[in-house]
C-alpha cells in the first residue's frame, strides 16, 4: 500500500472515530452534570433550610430544586416511611391488566421509602435518592436506593415530612414532571412547612 492510501486508511479511521465516541461522550457527559447539578440543588434546599429555621422575622420563603428523572428528595420529621410515588392499574373487558387510564380502576399500589437509619444521624433529616434499585423500582412496595446523600437538620423544626419524586414513566400518578421545581417554605408556628409552588405549571 502506497503512503496515499495509508494516509486515507488514517483519515477513516479517526473520522470513524470521532463519529462513534463523541456522541457517547457528549451524553455521558451531560448525565454527569445533570447529577451533580441535582446534588448541588439538594445542598442548596438544606442550606436555605437551616438558614430560614434561624431566621426570626422571615416567615417565607422560596427555593430551587433540580431533580433528574427517577430521583426523589425526602425530608422526614419522624422514622415513619414515606410514600414516594404511586402507580394505578386498569383493567380492560377482556380480563386483562393493562396500564391505561381509559378502562375500570383495578389497584393502587403505593411505593414507600424506609427512614435510613444508618444514613440519617439525626431527625428531622433530608435524603436525596438520585438512582432507585432497578429490582425495588419493578417489583417491591418498599425502595431502595442505590445513591442515597442524607443531611441531618437537627436545628430545624418541620410541620410535617414531605418528599417530591421526578416521574420517569407514564403510569406514576404522584411526583413532579419538572427538572426545575419552585419550592415554598412557609414557618407556621416556628415550624416549616414545604410546598411545590409550581403544581399548577405541570
Amino acid at each position: 500500500m502506497n503512503k496515499k492510501g495509508i494516509m486515507i486508511d488514517f483519515l477513516v479511521t479517526i473520522l470513524l472515530a470521532i463519529i462513534i465516541f463523541a456522541p457517547a461522550c457528549y451524553f455521558l457527559g451531560k448525565m454527569f452534570t445533570f447529577s451533580e447539578q441535582a446534588k448541588d440543588s439538594f445542598f442548596d434546599l438544606t442550606k436555605e433550610i437551616k438558614s430560614f429555621a434561624k431566621d426570626q422575622k422571615k416567615t417565607e420563603t422560596s427555593q430551587l430544586l433540580i431533580l433528574d428523572e427517577g430521583s426523589f428528595v425526602a425530608l422526614f420529621k419522624d422514622q415513619e416511611k414515606q410514600l414516594i410515588y404511586s402507580t394505578e392499574e386498569f383493567q380492560n373487558p377482556g380480563g386483562e391488566i393493562v396500564e391505561t387510564a381509559d378502562m375500570d380502576l383495578v389497584e393502587v399500589s403505593g411505593y414507600y421509602f424506609a427512614y435510613p437509619v444508618q444514613s440519617c444521624t439525626q431527625l428531622p433529616c433530608a435524603c436525596l435518592c438520585r438512582k432507585i434499585s432497578d429490582e425495588s423500582y419493578n417489583k417491591a412496595k418498599d425502595l431502595n436506593c442505590e445513591s442515597l446523600t442524607c443531611q441531618s437538620l437537627p436545628e430545624v423544626k418541620l410541620q410535617s415530612s414531605w418528599s417530591m419524586y421526578r416521574i420517569k414513566d407514564a403510569i406514576i400518578e404522584e411526583g413532579t414532571k419538572l427538572r426545575r421545581n419552585s419550592l415554598k417554605l412557609t414557618k407556621i408556628n416556628g415550624e416549616i412547612k414545604i410546598e411545590n409552588s409550581n403544581t399548577a405549571q405541570q
